[in-house]
This record gives C-alpha cells, structure tokens and sequence, in this order.
C-alpha cells in the first residue's frame, strides 16, 4: 500500500532564500528519461535493454531508463506488470517490442538507433527547472520516506505541471527470450538478470500537480510510501531498488529527472521459505534478520513423507543433518525450500525426485521438486499446456481423458501417465 503522507509546498521568488535545499537553483539542461516498453517473450527485446544501458553509461546521472513489462510479449510466469504500463502504452498505440519514448515526447519508436539521437537531442536541450531529491530507506517497516525539491529556473509552457515518483528494481532473476542471442553477459546460468524494471509509480498514474511553473518558482514535497514484499508474487528485494523523480509537462512530455539520493536504515536481511507439500517448514513464510544473524529453519515432514531434499536460492544442498539448517552469517537475502517425498508417488529423473499429484488430476495439477520444463499432451500427441519449475500448473481446462505429463530436468526426462 502506498500513501502520499504530507505535500507540503513552498512558494518563493528569491534565490537567496534557497542556499539550504537539496535542487539546484542554477539553470541546466534536460535529462533523459528512457522509458522502454518491453517482455519477457519478445525475442529482440534485450537488444533492447542493451541500447538503453548503453545511454545511461554513455550519460551517468543524465540519462535513466524505465523498463514497462507490458502488453502481449510481457508473460505471465513471472509476471512483472503493473497497474500502469497500459496506459502509457495506450496514449501512443504502442505495438511492436521493443519499443521506447525518450522523455516521451510525441511520438515512439521500435527502432533502437533512434533512442541514441533522441536522448542526445535532449541532453542538449536548456530546461525550465531542476528536480531533486532525497530520502531514507528503513528496511526494518520497509517504509521509503522521501524529500523532493523543484526549482524553476525559466518559465514552463504549461501552468501547471506533474511530478512523477516511480520505484525501479534492478537485478531480478527470471526468463528473457532471446537473452543468448542479444545480450548473453545479462545471463547467470538459464536466468536473465532484469534491470531498472518498473515496479511502482509512488505518485499514480500521471503525478501530482505542481503550479505555479514560473521563473523562480519553488516546491517541496514530502512522501511516505510503505513497499510491499512483492507485487505479483515477484520480490521487492530493498538491496536493489531505486527511485526517479521527474516532471512533465502532461502526459506526454517529461522536461527532465533525476534519481533520487537514499539513506539506508536499520538493514536487515530477508529469508523466505517454503514447502510445496508434504510437511513444514519452520520458521515459514517471510522473515527478517540483521546483518550478521545465523537464523536456524527446521524441516518436519508429514506422516509417511521425509525430506528429499533442501534448496539454498535454487542450489540443492541434499538432506541437512537432523532435518535442520543453519545459516551463515547474513550478509544477503536468500530463499529456502523444502522438498519433501512420499514412496508411492516417487520417480528420479537423473538422481533428482519428481512427484505429482493428485490422479486423477481436477482443477491443479501439483509438481514436487525442481524441473526446467513441462508439457502436457494427450494421446494424439497435442500440448495441451506448459510450465518452467512451476509447482502448479492450470489444468481446469482440460477435458475428460488420458493424458500425459513430461517433466525434464538438466537434459533428462520422464514421463507421468494421468487420467482426468
């Protein structure tokens, strides 16, 4: 949930009374705010991503990108959509991927040359103000409390403008098609490592009002926004986000931006753990530790169920000794989940357990263990639905009848036999 806490705005027309605030009363020229419309399915869309990178290290605190997971190459597993990325998508009539306005402006383009010659066009540009801003970051209430200052140092075109918030993470592991092809250095094994990717906009859609926009003007606002743990089951690792503030004429013109300056407090570091099925896992869910901490997790299978194995982010570490593990000193965030077995419904794929039920399947069809790729097919051979390492897979679709469950894993496959 976010809240806009306080706005509190000052109005003043002498430079000297400003000496103490964090903007710059000194005139400059625009910055660029890149905002690329991309997804995880669109094959060309790291090419993408490697242009965008390129601007903002050819232009360091000038030039920041925004990357929208939106429209129909954006995915579902994982889904990093927000509420947000259709409209601005909309207002141009974005449809091909990639694509990228540059401080918006009038127009789009899929043509990644173009973004180059835009974003230097408008680094070039004199600007009507300075946006600044700073801010704590308390990890502990993961509450963001954050000091934003306008200045205008010319006359805007419009009377009144728009201040834009917008919460960016970077280095979110998940699928990227194309990733090999286009921009292999992002990848760390199968995973494309997602950077500045849009999570949130702190003030809305479109911003909160900013007037007047004369020469001299002054403003200063103040928010507090509480960060979820996730949005749309993906993680809001604290570690790795950061904030943009910038000002736009309307819809569709930002004059410039800057990232904001944040302070970390009261770090901590976060665990979450799971289980599938088959028993429990103790402490569950989310917690948080300080740096340093050495927290114990206990893994108690169900009757007839044991511990096939745990997993450390993604990495098996086999059975611990008496069903519990401790960690190292924290120094980062980290996953655990336990996998637990049951001798009626086992089958190894190279060594690694995979089990599913129920059978016959209803509504899910649930997966025990980590697998790299699913398909189910009936007898004529048709792919009635697919999955990576999900542990449910829909299968509320399918009609009465045999059908057949193939799960790989590091080259190796088995087969399941289902009925509905």
């Amino acid at each position: 949930m976010k809240k806009l806490l306080s706005i509190l705005v000052a109005i003043c027309f002498s430079i000297t009374l400003f000496a103490q605030t964090i903007v710059s009363t000194e005139p400059a020229n625009k910055n660029v705010i890149l905002e690329e419309f991309t997804g995880t399915n669109c094959q060309y869309c790291p090419d993408g991503h490697k242009v965008a990178q390129g601007i903002m290290a050819n232009n360091p605190e000038r030039a920041w990108a925004v990357n929208i997971h939106q429209g129909g190459f954006s995915g579902n597993n994982p889904n990093y959509k927000t509420v947000w990325g259709n409209a601005l998508a909309a207002q141009y009539g974005i449809n091909s991927y990639p694509a990228a306005t540059v401080n918006r402006g009038a127009s789009w383009s899929p043509d990644r040359s173009s973004w180059v010659s835009w974003a230097n066009t408008i680094l070039n540009q004199p600007s009507c103000l300075n946006v600044a801003a700073e801010g704590t970051l308390d990890w502990t209430a993961r509450k963001l409390t954050l000091l934003v200052e306008i200045y205008y140092t010319g006359d805007a075109e419009q009377s009144t403008n728009y201040l834009n918030v917008a919460m960016l993470q970077n280095e979110i592991l998940g699928p990227q098609s194309g990733a090999s092809t286009y921009y292999p250095e992002m990848l760390v094994g199968s995973q494309y490592r997602h950077q500045h990717m849009l999570r949130d906009f702190i003030t809305g859609q479109w911003g909160v009002e900013v007037t007047p926009t004369t020469t001299g003007s002054f403003k200063s606002f103040t928010f507090e926004y509480d960060i979820p743990l996730h949005f749309n089951n993906v993680y809001v690792n604290l570690s790795n986000v950061k904030f943009l503030v910038y000002v736009a004429e309307n819809h569709k013109t930002i004059i410039t931006g800057s990232e904001a300056k944040i302070t970390n407090i009261n770090e901590c570091y976060t665990i979450n753990a799971t289980v599938l099925q088959g028993g429990t896992i103790s402490p569950s869910g989310y917690s948080f530790y300080p740096p340093g901490a050495c927290p114990e997790y206990t893994f108690i299978p169900n009757p007839g169920f044991e511990v096939r194995y745990v997993n450390i982010d993604d990495e098996n570490i086999g059975i611990p000794e008496g069903n519990k593990y401790t960690f190292s000193p924290l120094d980062k965030d980290h996953t655990i989940r336990a996998v637990f077995r049951h001798s009626t419904d086992i089958e190894d794929v190279d060594d690694i357990a995979i089990s599913i039920a129920p059978n016959p399947i209803t509504d899910q069809l649930l997966v025990t263990g980590m697998y790299d790729h699913l398909e189910i097919f009936g007898i004529t051979g048709r792919i009635f639905a697919t999955a990576q390492n999900q542990p449910s897979v829909d299968v509320s679709h399918l009609a009465q009848g045999i059908y057949f469950v193939k799960i790989e894993l590091n080259g190796q496959t088995t087969t399941f036999k289902v009925v509905k």
